[in-house]
């Protein structure tokens, strides 16, 4: 059951529980659409609390970090490597991170009970295999380009 109100925002109502969590104040489960600090306009429900959800950490920052730290590699040149080089450098960690940070979720979604249907998984997969795959090779690259 879709629910609108008058800012043309819509709140999808599910039996299960994967859109309610829990305040920070009183700890009552209450429907989750965001944090205000990206504009969601929850309140809760039972104690009134603006901000029942807040951001623990951006998960955009350990990105942030890794371009940061690739930025300051390529400046400073402590290796000697080559363009392709710092590409084989940079883009297999980059593998490997977005692995974690994005299709490990899934994985751990399916351990607990969660299992998708359709093509999903098999897309899901495969995309995950890709990802493994390039950035073992990428990795390699750079330990073969290191030692010759």
């Amino acid at each position: 059951m879709l629910e609108w109100n008058n800012e043309f925002t819509f709140r999808t109502e599910m039996a299960d529980e994967n859109l309610m969590l829990p305040c920070e104040k009183c700890g009552k489960l209450i429907y989750y659409d965001g944090v205000s600090f990206f504009g969601a306009k929850t309140v809760c429900e039972y104690c009134g609390s603006k901000n029942p959800h807040t951001i623990r950490g951006n998960p955009l920052f350990p990105f942030a970090v890794f371009f940061l730290g690739a930025l300051l590699l390529v400046l400073v040149d402590p290796f000697g490597l080559s363009e392709e080089g710092y590409f084989f450098l940079f883009f297999g960690p980059f593998c490997f991170m977005f692995w974690f940070k994005a299709l490990l979720p899934f994985y751990i979604a399916q351990f607990k009970g969660y299992q998708m249907t359709g093509c999903g998984n098999f897309a899901l997969g495969c995309f995950s295999l890709v990802l493994l795959v390039a950035g073992s090779i990428s990795l390699f690259f750079v330990v073969l380009t290191v030692y010759n």
